[in-house]
C-alpha cells in the first residue's frame, strides 16, 4: 500500500490517491460485512452502491479503470482487517511487520548500491537525515492505527480516515495543479455524499445509544438492615 502510494504521488496521481483513501472507509464497511459478519444498515448499503457508481463514472472518464485508487483502498482495508484479526498489540504488531520487511528492504538497498543509484548514506547526509525522519512520520500513525484496529469495530475505523485524503485532495488540486475534469468532480461528489450518509447515520446511532444509557435506571446498592 505504501509503495503504491509513493509511486502514484511521484508520477503525478495525487488526486487518485486521495480518491483511494476516501474510498477506504467504504471498503472497511464491505470487509466488515463480508468477513466479520457485521450487519449493514440501509445507509451503509446505499453508500457502497453510490461509491461503485462513482468508480464506474471515473473509469469511463479516464478510459481505463482507476486501479491506483482501488488498489490503495483495497490493500489498506485488508491491512486494517488483518490488524483487527491478529489480536497483537500496536507496538509489537508494528515491530513484527517491520521485522518482516527488513530483509526485503536490505536487498533493495544492496541492489540500488550495486547500480550506483543509492541516495541513502554518508555521501548524502542531508537527504539521509530527511529520509530517516520519514520513518517516524510513518510509524506514529501506524501505531495509532494498530491500536484503533484492535479496540474499535472495523466499520467505526472507516469513519476516522477522512483527514489524510482531504489533505491529498487539496495538495493535488491547488499545489500540484493536477487535471480535475467533470468526471473527477462527479466522482468525488458521489464519494463525499456516501461518506456523509454513513457518517451521519453513525452519529445518530451514537447519540441514540448515549441517550438510552443516560435514561437507564441506576441500581442502588442494597443496604443491609441494621447498618
Amino acid at each position: 500500500n505504501w509503495l503504491l502510494f509513493i509511486w502514484a504521488v511521484n508520477i503525478g496521481h495525487v488526486l487518485e490517491t486521495s480518491l483511494g483513501y476516501f474510498m477506504t472507509p467504504l471498503v472497511n464497511v464491505v470487509l466488515g460485512a463480508i468477513i466479520l459478519r457485521e450487519r449493514l444498515t440501509t445507509s451503509q448499503t446505499a453508500s457502497i452502491l453510490i461509491a461503485s457508481v462513482a468508480v464506474c463514472i471515473l473509469a469511463f472518464g479516464y478510459g481505463h479503470f482507476p486501479w491506483i485508487a482501488v488498489g490503495l483502498c483495497t490493500s489498506f482495508g485488508l491491512y486494517g482487517l488483518l490488524r483487527k484479526q491478529s489480536g497483537t498489540a500496536a507496538i509489537p504488531g508494528l515491530f513484527l511487520e517491520t521485522l518482516f520487511l527488513l530483509p526485503l528492504a536490505l536487498i533493495y538497498l544492496v541492489l540500488l548500491a550495486n547500480r550506483g543509484a543509492l541516495t541513502f548514506g554518508p555521501s548524502h547526509l542531508h537527504l539521509s537525515a530527511i529520509l530517516t525522519t520519514t520513518g517516524v512520520v510513518t510509524a506514529v500513525p501506524l501505531l495509532w492505527f494498530g491500536y484503533a484496529a484492535r479496540h474499535l469495530r472495523l466499520v467505526t475505523i472507516g469513519f476516522l480516515q477522512y483527514l489524510s485524503p482531504s489533505i491529498s485532495f487539496i495538495l493535488g488540486l491547488f499545489v500540484y495543479h493536477e487535471t480535475f475534469t467533470r468526471q473527477h468532480f462527479i466522482t468525488f461528489l458521489l464519494i463525499w455524499f456516501a461518506i456523509v450518509l454513513v457518517s451521519a447515520e453513525a452519529v445518530l446511532r451514537w447519540r441514540a445509544t448515549k441517550r438510552v444509557a443516560a435514561d437507564a435506571p441506576v441500581e442502588s446498592p442494597l443496604i443491609e438492615p441494621g447498618i
